[in-house]
C-alpha cells in the first residue's frame, strides 16, 4: 500500500491527472497509519503505566510486612533488692505466650513445689505427686532419697517440727522441654526461719502411661519428670 501512495504522489507531483477516487484512497490510508500509530502508542503508555502500579503496590506492600520487626514492645521488669538480680514480669496474653506454654510452666511450677516442699502433714500427698509425675530412674532416685533410713531425707532433717515452704520467682525455658525454676525456699522451724534462692532445672516431655482415674486428678495429662538438678543459687544466701 505504501509503495502505491508513493507512486500516487508522483504522479501528483509530475503533473498526471489522477482520478479524485486515488486522492481519496491515499488520503484514507494516512489517516488509518496515524490512528494505528496513535493507538499502538497508547496501548505501550498503559501497559507501563500498569507495570508502574504493580511495582509500587509490591513496594508498599513489602514495607508494610517489615513493619512489625520495628514495633517495640515494652515489658516491665522486677528487681530483686537483696541481690540484684532481674526477672520480666510479663501478662499472659496471644503475642508473649501460647497456651502451651502456660501450661507447661504450670506442670513444672507443681513438681517443684510437690518436690522441694515439706511439712509431716503433706508429706504422703507430695510424695505421691512426684512419684505420678517423674520418669522411673527420676522416680526411684527420689524414693531413695525420700526414705527415712537416709541422713538427708526430709522426713530425717525437718521430722515434726519444721516445714518447707517453696515460693516460685521465675520459671524459663532453656529450650521447648527444659525449664529453669528459681525459687525462694523458707525453712520454718524451733531455731527460727531462714530463706534461700535456688534454681530447679527440670527436662520433661509428656507420656501416654496408662493411669487410674485418681491417679489422673494428680496428672492428668501425663506430665513426666526425665531430669531433675537443683542447686543453690550463687550469691542467693
Amino acid at each position: 500500500m505504501s509503495k502505491d501512495r508513493g507512486e500516487t504522489a508522483v504522479q501528483a507531483a509530475s503533473g498526471s491527472k489522477p482520478d479524485m477516487a486515488a486522492y481519496a484512497d491515499l488520503s484514507k490510508g494516512w489517516e488509518v497509519d496515524r490512528a494505528v500509530a496513535a493507538d499502538r502508542s497508547q496501548r505501550r503508555a498503559w501497559m507501563v503505566a500498569s507495570a508502574a502500579v504493580v511495582v509500587a503496590v509490591a513496594a508498599v506492600g513489602a514495607v508494610a510486612g517489615l513493619t512489625p520487626l520495628k514495633e517495640v514492645q515494652p515489658f516491665v521488669v522486677r528487681v530483686d533488692k537483696s541481690n540484684g538480680s532481674v526477672d520480666a514480669v510479663s501478662k499472659l496474653n496471644e503475642a508473649s505466650r501460647t497456651e502451651s506454654e502456660a501450661v507447661n510452666k504450670y506442670m513444672v511450677g507443681k513438681y517443684v513445689r510437690a518436690r522441694e516442699e515439706y511439712s509431716r502433714e503433706l508429706a504422703p500427698v507430695n510424695y505421691k505427686a512426684v512419684a505420678l509425675m517423674s520418669q522411673q530412674q527420676v522416680a526411684q532416685a527420689y524414693h531413695e532419697w525420700f526414705k527415712p533410713d537416709n541422713p538427708e531425707s526430709p522426713m530425717k532433717v525437718y521430722g515434726a517440727s519444721a516445714n518447707v515452704g517453696v515460693r516460685i520467682l521465675n520459671i524459663s525455658f532453656l529450650a521447648g522441654n527444659i525449664a529453669s525454676v528459681r525459687y525462694e525456699k523458707t525453712i520454718r522451724g524451733t531455731e527460727g526461719t531462714s530463706r534461700s534462692l535456688w534454681v530447679a532445672t527440670v527436662t520433661f516431655r509428656y507420656s501416654n502411661a496408662p493411669m487410674t482415674e485418681d491417679d489422673r486428678l494428680v496428672n492428668p495429662i501425663g506430665f513426666e519428670v526425665v531430669d531433675y538438678r537443683n542447686d543453690p543459687e550463687v550469691g542467693g544466701g
